[in-house]
């Protein structure tokens, strides 16, 4: 619109410079020259009109060839962004691959890897699926942990697969001692309304000493669960009143040490590792 009216007056400058010069020279020698004089920054202005047009082009093409940089550096930034996620998960594995492999050498039992394969949202903080079965030596009942601790027990088995029945179910009962006590007790999944879960230990001795922070260990009482796997720790002392024996023993509740809603990388208990007899010294030989 606005173009178009700068147009219509610059057709009437022309139409009115064209009427002034049509009048005979002596009578309009000063009108002529005021009106150039007054018309020469109209006529500078109109004069630059294909300059600044080409200029307005310049940055336009300008404009967008950076729009179109600007849009190749985004993609690239959020290639960069996905591979350093990709950097950082392969990464992440190597480093639990090389705490799996030194807990397996130094542990005292056995040990059959495992990922986990399978979790179903309905049974989250009971179940998980394992790639490992009955070719691999697994059987019922075997204790399933983590480099942090106690996770499980195999609940069935296949050829190639396990169902592990994970610590927060409240039929997983695993016998348990308290460290630094002789105290005994078992210890039951316990899931919490927040999705959380945690462990109660009961039938312990009314009597017993017991502060938080204190660990759990599997008693190796009931043949289930080899002795001295850890569980996790007292996180809260119960109210002898609010115990299920109404008072006749005590209970705690353990916060497990592995993370029963992260699991990735497992391992299977078979046995307990046979200790290596000493070689014997050989005898010195005769002079």
């Amino acid at each position: 619109m606005r173009l178009k009216l700068q147009i219509a007056a610059f057709i009437l400058v022309i139409v009115a410079i064209s009427v002034v010069f049509m009048i005979p020279a002596e009578d309009t020698v000063g009108i002529k020259t005021r009106v150039r004089e007054s018309l020469a920054p109209a006529f500078k202005w109109f004069s630059g009109i294909p300059s600044r047009a080409d200029l307005l082009g310049e940055k336009l093409k300008r404009a967008e060839r950076l729009e179109r940089e600007n849009e190749d550096l985004r993609k690239a930034n959020a290639r960069f962004q996905a591979e350093n996620n990709t950097l950082r998960s392969f990464e992440k594995e190597n480093t639990e691959l090389r705490q799996a492999l030194k807990y397996k050498e130094v542990s005292r039992f056995e040990l059959v890897p495992a990922r986990v394969i399978a979790r179903e949202p309905s049974t989250w903080w009971q179940y998980v699926t394992i790639d490992r079965g009955e070719r691999d030596g697994v059987e019922l009942n075997q204790a399933v942990v983590t480099t942090q601790g106690l996770v499980g027990k195999i609940a069935s088995v296949s050829a190639t697969t396990s169902k592990v029945v994970l610590l927060g179910d409240e039929n997983c009962r695993v016998a348990a001692t308290l460290e630094g006590t002789n105290e005994q007790g078992i210890i039951i999944g316990q899931p919490t309304e927040m999705g959380a879960v945690q462990c109660r230990m009961t039938f312990i001795s009314r009597t017993a000493s017991i502060d938080v922070g204190q660990l759990a260990f599997t008693s190796g009482l009931g043949g289930v669960f080899p002795q001295g796997l850890r569980i996790g720790e007292v996180s809260q002392l119960v109210p002898l009143r609010d115990t299920g024996g109404h008072g006749l023993y005590r209970e705690v509740i353990i916060q497990p040490s592995a993370d029963l809603a992260k699991l990735d990388f497992l391992f299977v208990v078979l046995r307990q590792k046979e200790a290596k007899a000493n070689p014997k010294a050989p005898a010195p030989k005769a002079r």
